[in-house]
């Protein structure tokens, strides 16, 4: 990482990137101890991103950066939002595609509402990889029978050609009014089980009697 970076330097170029919980393991001598949790076995951790370099913040390298870690996270996502997407577009009805060359695409998911505008009842997503996000905002009864097609289509993107940074998750997650969950499980039989809990129902619930 360049040395002597100033708070203005540090305000363009960090973003917020999603990581696997596990992501540390990768690094025989870093750590990533103040990466804050996103959804069940993920995290969103910081990043540098330079002309030629992006540069994974760790613990060690926190600590020499002239920002506190709130206005890092805060500039971070803020950055992330305004990424160039390559392609959008609603795949099916109801359910959208974003994808970019960027690094940090999946990152979006941390802001929703700033790539898919406002979705009061919440949203079903997939962040299969770093470069892709599936995200299906919840309308009506028409929405729930479409979590087949998003898990199908994040499993096609899963197991088709090697994914760029490696698989960041399988799952299928709910965000709602800034929380985020787990919704899939791996059954005895190894298939992918998509279980609706209560703040899902709710959801659901809300959607229904808006109309």
């Amino acid at each position: 990482m360049p040395a002597h970076l100033t708070a203005d330097d540090v305000r363009g170029r960090i973003r917020t990137q999603l990581f696997r919980a596990d992501h540390a393991n990768r690094f025989a001598d870093a750590t990533f101890r103040y990466a804050r949790p996103f959804s069940d076995g993920i995290v969103v951790g910081l990043c540098l991103d330079f002309p030629d370099d992006v540069v994974t913040v760790t613990d060690d390298s926190l600590d020499g950066l002239p920002l506190t870690v709130d206005e890092l996270y805060a500039y971070g996502q803020l950055n992330t939002d305004k990424e160039p997407v390559d392609e959008r577009r609603e795949v099916m009805p109801g359910m959208h595609l974003v994808a970019g060359e960027s690094f940090f695409t999946a990152a979006k998911a941390a802001n929703l509402p700033g790539v898919l505008g406002a979705a009061p009842f919440g949203t079903l997503f997939t962040v299969p990889q770093r470069h892709l996000l599936l995200a299906l905002p919840i309308a009506d009864e028409r929405t729930l029978p479409m979590v087949e097609h998003l898990l199908g289509a994040t499993i096609q993107v899963i197991t088709g050609s090697p994914a760029p940074g490696g698989v960041l998750s399988a799952d299928v997650h709910f965000s709602r009014g800034g929380e985020v969950t787990k919704m899939t499980s791996v059954g005895d039989d190894g298939r992918v089980v998509f279980a609706a809990d209560a703040r899902l129902g709710q959801a659901f619930e809300d959607a229904l009697s808006s109309r």
